[in-house]
């Protein structure tokens, strides 16, 4: 599964990778035997938008995981003083 969302411009990469990772790493239902991706998309107008990937194990579960990602990211990037300049858009 992913979400995409944007990172305001001037944030330390390497410290949103962090957080982002931890964030998504502490959900409950995401497979902590796979690797927790993120990828630089994309200089989008606001924001530079990365791709945030990760695995769950049954896909039943889908949207209510993913809902959890995105409110610990929300929450985590929050916490750490990092802005989401626009709204985020998540695939399946």
């Amino acid at each position: 599964m992913y979400t995409d969302i944007g990172i305001s411009y001037g944030s330390d990469m390497t410290r949103v990778r962090e957080v982002i990772e931890d964030a998504v790493d502490k959900v409950e239902n995401v497979l902590s035997d796979k690797p927790i991706q993120v990828y630089f998309l994309k200089f989008g107008d606001k924001a530079r938008v990365m791709r945030v990937r990760w695995w769950i194990d049954d896909y039943d579960n889908k949207n209510s995981v993913n809902d959890k990602v995105n409110s610990a990211l929300e929450t985590a990037l929050h916490q750490a003083g990092i802005q989401i300049p626009f709204n985020t858009k998540n695939k399946t």
